[in-house]
């Protein structure tokens, strides 16, 4: 990623290579080859040389859940695993080849789970804030009723975006010491499966 600085400029010399994103200084690989880049700001100009190469991704190893994984984060040294109907799942994978079922937790539905600032919220009847602090045996920290089951979660600039299952979209200030709600709309979907935001977009 290069700087997002609002006055710099980005050109690709062939974007079948390598292109950008909609977030300002997103870099994203193509088709195998060599091509630069050239970085403008103000008063000055750069080349960025850039090579391609693609390469078949090795699966490392296998872990039988005990569960069907719906959604899974990655944290640091852990994966956390949401298993629908039979709660959460996080594993250990601080050897990569001898990943291990570190904590699991069984007395609700979890639907989708996202780290937040290091803080693990939970989608199920109520969005849930977990405390992982016995690795063993996660437990809820915050339970916030949202006015429906939660479907999904995402970040955004605004905060912690939540979809429920009826389609409403729901915005949560997850960072403060008693998490509130902030706003709540209607989509008139009728339904969510999953949920994707970026900057001030979501798509459902």
């Amino acid at each position: 990623s290069l700087t997002d600085h609002s006055d710099t400029t980005y050109a690709s010399a062939d974007l079948s290579i390598v292109s950008f994103g909609t977030t300002k200084g997103e870099v994203f690989a193509g088709t195998t080859g060599e091509t630069t880049i050239q970085v403008t700001v103000p008063g000055h100009q750069a080349t960025v040389p850039v090579e391609v190469e693609l390469f078949e991704p090795k699966a490392l190893s296998m872990l039988k859940l005990g569960c069907h994984g719906r959604k899974v984060q990655l944290w640091g040294d852990r994966v956390v695993v949401a298993c629908g109907n039979k709660g959460l799942r996080t594993v250990d994978i601080a050897i990569p080849n001898e990943p291990a079922i570190q904590g699991t937790f069984t007395d609700q539905s979890i639907q989708d789970v996202l780290v937040m600032q290091d803080m693990l919220w939970a989608a199920s009847d109520d969005l849930l804030r977990f405390d992982l602090s016995n690795d063993l045996a996660p437990e809820v920290s915050v339970s916030l009723p949202l006015g429906g089951p939660v479907q999904a979660l995402d970040e955004s600039p605004s905060g912690l975006v939540a979809c429920q299952s009826t389609g409403a979209l729901v915005i949560v200030d997850a960072l403060a010491p008693t998490p509130v709600i902030e706003s709540t709309t209607s989509t008139g979907l009728g339904g969510c499966v999953d949920l994707s935001a970026d900057g001030s977009r979501v798509a459902i």
